[in-house]
């Protein structure tokens, strides 16, 4: 029997991930036939017996002389996704996957020699009006190199590996051109409850040379970012601002906790002190230079800051009346509306005004 043509239509198909390895192996096979999906469910299951469901499923895998295609398209959350594989053996080799009702797209285009036991190429990834460029080569662990991250509001080079050979795993280094955190922020919600995925685990190395901030022009911002189950953990950040002024802090972002929080340690100290707070409309500071520890929690639900404890100029400890008037102005001035009014200039201002 010669088969020339395999028709499955109407069927429902369960794809767990621990067989795509094996899929993406027999896709690849030389094979004389056609297979044609047509009008489908597709149903991914993942290591978490998670589901992900793909509606109308349809799909054309075909070999013809020297080169294999397949054509496919499904919906998924009520859009269009079309798929399209070109491989010329020996020659060009590309995935194409677009969303045209949503304008994002994904295009890998792998190198001549590239095979499932060792990939290379470029992938370039158009999503949410950014787009990601990412040069990579290996199997499991990908190298990747030559690489950036662009959008309206960040513009950044990108180096490091990426593990995905068991779960989906990251360490990269991020060398940052231009940002806006504010707007980042505003984007996308990472402070809401869920913002960050259970499944994004990794870490990030950043450094900025120079950057616009509430406080000024910042320069060398250095911090590591580590992303753990919905929390992220940020250390060893630091930044140096004008009139010869650092800030370091680590931060702890616990979003999958009973009650979302932020827990921080953070130390400022200043040369030029009145200079500095200037920009902020203090205009009788007299004190040369100035630092300030502190250290607390911020309550996203509730909106409100608890410092533990606050140190001025290395020794001096801050009484408890005064920690509990600086968090009701701290609360009423800069996190009235969300834990976002920490960026905002004029609250900061405000805030600064009244307890100085």
């Amino acid at each position: 029997m010669d088969l020339k043509k395999i028709l499955i239509l109407n069927q429902k198909i369960k794809i767990y991930s621990s067989n795509l390895k094996n899929i993406f192996k027999h896709l690849q096979l030389e094979k004389k036939e056609i297979l044609v999906v047509k009008n489908s469910t597709v149903i991914f299951v993942d290591d978490q017996r998670s589901e992900v469901i793909f509606n109308n499923f349809n799909l054309t895998d075909k070999f013809n002389h020297n080169k294999h295609e397949i054509n496919g398209n499904v919906n998924f959350s009520d859009n269009k996704i079309n798929v399209k594989f070109l491989n010329r053996f020996g020659a060009e080799k590309y995935l194409k996957i677009k969303i045209p009702k949503l304008s994002q797209s994904l295009d890998i285009n792998f190198d001549p020699e590239s095979t499932l036991d060792n990939l290379s190429g470029e992938l370039k990834l158009k999503l949410f009006q950014s787009i990601l460029l990412l040069n990579f080569k290996g199997k499991d662990n990908f190298e990747i190199s030559k690489s950036y991250l662009r959008s309206k509001f960040i513009n950044s080079k990108v180096e490091g590996k990426i593990n995905l050979k068991e779960q989906f795993n990251f360490d990269l280094d991020l060398g940052i051109n231009q940002i806006n955190l504010r707007k980042i922020l505003i984007l996308y919600p990472i402070f809401q409850k869920g913002g960050i995925s259970k499944k994004i685990n990794g870490k990030l190395n950043i450094l900025i040379k120079n950057s616009d901030s509430l406080f000024g022009k910042m320069k060398d911002i250095k911090m590591k970012l580590e992303f753990e189950n919905g929390d992220i953990r940020v250390t060893n950040a630091q930044a140096t601002f004008p009139a010869k002024s650092k800030l370091k802090s680590n931060l702890l972002i616990l979003m999958n906790s009973n009650r979302p929080k932020i827990e921080f340690n953070t130390s400022f100290n200043s040369d030029n002190a009145p200079n500095f707070l200037r920009k902020f409309g203090v205009y009788d500071f007299v004190a040369k230079s100035t630092s300030l520890y502190a250290d607390g929690v911020i309550d996203l639900e509730k909106k409100k800051i608890k410092f533990k404890k606050i140190i001025k100029n290395n020794n001096e400890r801050i009484s408890q009346n005064e920690i509990s008037s600086l968090e009701e102005s701290f609360n009423e001035n800069v996190l009235k509306e969300g834990v976002l009014g920490v960026l905002d200039y004029f609250k900061f201002k405000k805030f600064i005004k009244e307890n100085l």
